[in-house]
């Protein structure tokens, strides 16, 4: 994989994407890039201006010292003060200011210092895949995906922007390119739990159960696996268009809910998606035994809600209405106490 540097590797987990400028490409043109320098001037603030460069280091080294130990602060003014340089001609400058400015909680400041960037230096695939992280965070996939788009034009063997792009292609509701994505990621990588997890996702919405479960069960190899990957993939099997889904599916499936619950006995979602399981399977005992957990440990109105379904299903007309009438006294809204009287009335 080509090197990252080191935001990208920091930022692995893709928790952070911001707003809008996809690919555009200013001229570098004097006039202009003395208004983006004017510009980038402006996002320091007062209380990260002046800090003194230690006598044993230059500029630069200064500033990679304080990006490493997190002094966000003077990290800023190092980096700003390293881009207002008549002679800077590396666009390093640009992606650790914005990083900074991230540490800060300075999002928009940190758009257009990546914006500027990208003006200035339009084929560092660096500096694209920071903005597209950027812009994913903050929910503008679209853009976001036009920048892992560049990246993999320009340096097709950057795995991590295929991942990226696989990820944000699946958000857009666009399985058939994410799957390309991720497979070109295996394709110089290798298999890994966050890539075979992914491809798992991307099989179940494209309607390959199979596939799917056979990608999810690799993902599961890691003994590190999250609760939440190990329950948002059982729930899979729940959905409608895979209500025929064969007895070894669902035993495999509802495997992964236990294995989730012994990592965490609290876990309400998962008691609830095995309930949802068990009643696949036929078996409303287990259904209720797992919906009741789930209630007991928090509100969690679709447990509650089928909860009372199985205990009609069992005759236990009462306790089916007790629960119904817990879930109205939750306060929710209009629509979803219109769908628990539908419900009630099922059995009434």
């Amino acid at each position: 994989m080509q090197e990252m540097d080191s935001w990208t590797a920091t930022k692995r987990g893709r928790s952070l994407r911001c707003s809008a400028i996809a690919a555009r490409g200013e001229s570098d043109s004097l006039p202009g890039r003395l208004a983006g320098l004017l510009a980038v001037g402006c996002l320091t603030f007062a209380g990260c201006v002046g800090y003194a460069v230690p006598s044993d280091l230059s500029l630069l080294e200064a500033a990679r010292a304080a990006s490493a130990r997190e002094d966000w602060p003077a990290a800023l003014d190092y980096w700003r003060r390293a881009i207002e340089r008549p002679d800077n001609q590396d666009p390093l400058p640009y992606r650790e200011a914005a990083r900074a400015l991230i540490g800060l909680g300075e999002i928009e400041s940190a758009q257009l210092m990546l914006d500027r960037g990208i003006e200035l230096f339009p084929e560092d695939v660096e500096l694209r895949l920071m903005c597209g992280q950027l812009l994913c965070d903050r929910g503008f996939r679209r853009a976001a995906e036009l920048n892992y788009q560049v990246v993999v034009r320009k340096a097709p063997r950057h795995a991590d922007a295929w991942l990226s792009l696989a990820e944000v292609q699946l958000d857009l509701d666009l399985p058939a390119n994410a799957k390309r994505a991720v497979d070109r990621y295996i394709e110089l990588e290798g298999p890994c739990t966050e890539a075979l997890f992914l491809r798992g996702s991307i099989r179940a919405q494209i309607g390959d159960l199979s596939g799917a479960m056979t990608d999810f069960s690799g993902a599961f190899a890691d003994p590190e696996v999250s609760g939440e990957l190990l329950t948002t993939a059982a729930a899979v099997v729940t959905q409608e268009q895979f209500s025929e889904a064969d007895e070894e599916t669902l035993l495999l499936a509802c495997s992964w809910t236990e294995r989730a619950l012994e990592m965490d006995p609290q876990d309400a979602e998962a008691s609830y998606v095995k309930g949802m399981i068990h009643e696949q399977q036929g078996d409303d005992l287990g259904a209720v035994e797992a919906y009741e957990r789930s209630v007991e440990l928090v509100n969690h109105l679709l447990a509650m809600t089928r909860l009372a379904q199985a205990y009609a299903r069992l005759g236990e007309f009462d306790r089916a209405d007790a629960m119904i009438d817990r879930a109205l006294d939750l306060n929710v809204h209009a629509s979803h106490r219109r769908m628990l009287e539908r419900v009630r009335r099922a059995w009434h």
